[in-house]
C-alpha cells in the first residue's frame, strides 16, 4: 500500500463543497429585539412570523421571551472582572 502523505489528505477534490462560514451572530439590533418582542406579546404576531419580519434568529427570540436572557445584554460568558478593575490591572502590568 502507498501511504498517503498529511498534504495529499488534505487536499479537496475540485467537486466537493466548501463549508459554510461561521461566526455570523448577533447581526439583528436591539430595537430590531424589542420591536419583536412588542409584536409577540401585544400585537399576537407568531415567533416565527417576528423573526421573519425582524430578522433575528428564533431561538434568540424564545430566549428573550420567556426571560432566560436580559435586554441589551452581550452574547458569551459575563465577565468576571469590571470595566475598572481590568483597566487596573492594565495599567499595573504595563
Amino acid at each position: 500500500m502507498a501511504k498517503v502523505s498529511k498534504a495529499d489528505h488534505k487536499k479537496r477534490s475540485p467537486t466537493a463543497k466548501a463549508r459554510k462560514k461561521r461566526g455570523h451572530h448577533c447581526q439583528w439590533t436591539e430595537a430590531a429585539m424589542k420591536l419583536a418582542v412588542d409584536a409577540v406579546r401585544d400585537q399576537g404576531m407568531s415567533q416565527r412570523e417576528a423573526c421573519k419580519t425582524f430578522s433575528i434568529p428564533r431561538c434568540t427570540l424564545q430566549m428573550q421571551l420567556a426571560g432566560k436572557t436580559e435586554e441589551g445584554s452581550k452574547p458569551g460568558r459575563p465577565s468576571i472582572m469590571s470595566y475598572q478593575q481590568e483597566k487596573k490591572t492594565c495599567r499595573l502590568c504595563l
